[in-house]
């Protein structure tokens, strides 16, 4: 054993299933180190008491178990001791990805990384439907040096009071991802008025801030994901969202996709049962694009046949797409995604023909 390299023995580990990892660990003290950090690269936190056993009996140090915690998931957790996540997330040494879910966000935590103790190496934060003060949220985001992908839905933080102001703004590369869905809160606002740009970007319909962080991006973003966009404006060059019901203060904003030199990968995520009136102007907004050689359209909705729109309108749908299909840069065709329990061969013929493929997502798996 002692004639094997360790990187051998490492590769050996980081390939086998994690059922076997425990076995893995009890081969030789060379194997054990590499078994553990692949067991406990991620752990999970789904209440108070389990966060503060944590605390409590778990020894803190560089060759410690702690030390080899990669990501942290906290999932529905109510703090009667709002300092004890900052206690937690101090016993890591290691961490780069930290994944809040369904939790209150304390104030208590924004201080620790303010002042540099908690969050050196994180790269990746994922916040999904938590609340939080929109000042904690913007005061535990900037201070991330290493900071990379950035993933938030449904912030329900208040936007009281100002924001955190620093005497120099932090200089930040561009992100590698960032997407807002949901109700962000003011959060793309305050993304957008300390300059983050991002190479992927993704942004729901009611993004406040949505085209300031899109222009700031222009010149970065590769692959864009808009959710609710469908109709295109009478300008050729622009799309906008569709919101029929939406109050005048509310007005969709406009995209101005030439202005972005290095877009290669455009998804329209369609939750709406209308094709656009204004095709000529996606065709000469797609050719428009001189780098786009993508274009995706998933409908996300369309979940059940009984559900479906008219036959008349999968006639529109189909006849749309086909002519965007011959129009669009894609070498395999233009895809379109649908999320279905059931679908027939029968359904976009037109698309099919003119070399559009369908990509149907089912449960518990996919096939095309």
């Amino acid at each position: 054993m002692d004639s094997i390299p360790q990187e051998l023995i490492d590769a050996i580990i980081d390939n086998v299933p994690l059922s076997s990892l425990p076995s893995c660990s009890l081969v030789a003290k060379r194997w054990q180190r590499r078994s553990q950090q692949r067991i406990l690269a991620t752990i999970s936190f789904s209440s108070e008491g389990e966060v503060w056993c944590w605390c409590t009996d778990i020894t803190w140090g560089p060759d410690r178990i702690s030390s080899y915690v990669r990501h942290v998931k906290i999932d529905d957790v109510y703090w009667r001791e709002p300092a004890l996540l900052s206690r937690m997330l101090g016993s890591f040494s290691s961490l780069t990805a930290l994944s809040i879910y369904r939790t209150d966000i304390p104030d208590e935590l924004s201080g620790p990384i303010s002042r540099g103790e908690l969050g050196k190496g994180i790269t990746t934060l994922d916040l999904r439907y938590f609340t939080c003060m929109l000042s904690t949220l913007t005061s535990m985001i900037l201070p991330l040096p290493d900071l990379k992908e950035l993933y938030m839905e449904d912030c329900y933080g208040v936007p009281e009071g100002p924001l955190p102001t620093y005497s120099v703004t932090p200089q930040r590369g561009p992100l590698d991802s960032l997407e807002l869905l949901g109700n962000a809160g003011g959060i793309g606002e305050a993304l957008a008025q300390f300059r983050f740009t991002s190479r992927r970007l993704t942004l729901g319909m009611n993004i406040a801030g949505m085209e300031q962080l899109l222009l700031l991006s222009s010149q970065t973003v590769v692959e864009l994901h808009l959710y609710g966009v469908w109709f295109f404006s009478d300008r050729a060059e622009t799309i906008m969202t569709d919101l029929p019901d939406a109050p005048v203060q509310r007005a969709p904003p406009h995209i101005h996709l030439p202005s972005l030199p290095a877009l290669t990968t455009l998804v329209i995520h369609v939750n709406t049962n209308r094709p656009s009136p204004h095709l000529t102007n996606i065709l000469c907004t797609i050719g428009s694009v001189p780098m786009l050689t993508s274009i995706i359209i998933r409908y996300e909705e369309w979940r059940f046949l009984n559900h479906f729109p008219l036959v008349d309108s999968w006639v529109d749908v189909d006849r749309w797409l086909s002519r965007i299909a011959k129009h669009a840069k894609v070498e395999v065709g233009l895809p379109l995604t649908l999320r279905r329990w059931d679908f027939q061969e029968r359904f976009f013929p037109e698309f099919r023909e003119s070399g559009g493929r369908v990509e149907v997502y089912l449960m518990g798996g996919s096939t095309d």
